[in-house]
């Protein structure tokens, strides 16, 4: 098994803002994980929002990691290069091309993870108080007919997280702005995904493929939603 990380400075002020996690072997692909630090604060490190996780076509929630996946990178969109001791590597996706080509991707499940509370930690480990640096972690989403794997570790956990889940995508990744929320949002066909936040103040989960409730931007409040489905 194989992972390749890419960051991104776009900027130039030697902080990532944007992070990419394919994992498979050789031009085979299991999954991915694409974190975006959408709002940059200058200095300031390690502040991702949200992360877009997919599990590669041919995964099943059966064989999970060990699944038939049928998703190989093409010719064009691999490089080689050699490691310390002059040891050469297989095919991996290429840097230079890696987020035009995965735009551009059909998965087999997808899940978007908003970092609402702006605590992007490990989950449950006191001692663990450092923001992610490799972007934001979902936790696996175990609900019946709503399963999602993780994808790495540690995750950011269940709570104060914003999940937006599709379970059969019929295309590309689309999202779109609610002016209604102030939030992006992942697209879904109907009745084909979930969202839901649960706040880890009451341990409550507000769960639907066609609403969704969450708090104002101050946390002052509740707002309850019509969401747009494509």
């Amino acid at each position: 098994m194989r992972t390749r990380s890419f960051f991104y400075d776009f900027d130039n002020d030697g902080i990532s803002e944007e992070v990419i996690r394919v994992e498979g072997k050789e031009e085979l692909v299991k999954s991915l994980r694409w974190s975006f630090n959408v709002n940059p604060i200058a200095g300031k490190q390690r502040d991702f929002d949200v992360s877009v996780s997919a599990c590669a076509k041919g995964w099943t929630q059966e064989k999970d990691r060990e699944s038939d996946f049928i998703m190989y990178l093409p010719e064009e969109q691999t490089e080689h290069f050699m490691i310390r001791g002059g040891i050469p590597t297989g095919p991996v996706l290429k840097r230079s091309t890696a987020r035009n080509y995965l735009q551009t991707v059909t998965w087999e499940r997808v899940l978007m993870t908003w970092n609402e509370n702006n605590l992007n930690i490990a989950f449950n480990d006191p001692k663990d108080t450092i923001e992610r640096w490799e972007g934001v972690i979902n936790a696996a989403s175990t609900d019946s007919g709503y399963y999602m794997p993780r994808i790495g570790a540690p995750d950011c956990g269940p709570y104060n997280k914003r999940y937006e889940l599709v379970l059969k995508p019929s295309g590309p990744n689309e999202f779109y702005f609610n002016p209604a929320d102030h939030r992006v949002h992942i697209k879904t066909a109907t009745g084909a995904g979930s969202r839901w936040i649960t706040t880890s103040t009451q341990k409550q989960t507000w769960r639907t493929s066609g609403w969704i409730q969450t708090r104002t931007a101050s946390w002052t409040g509740w707002i309850l939603t019509r969401m747009a489905t494509a």
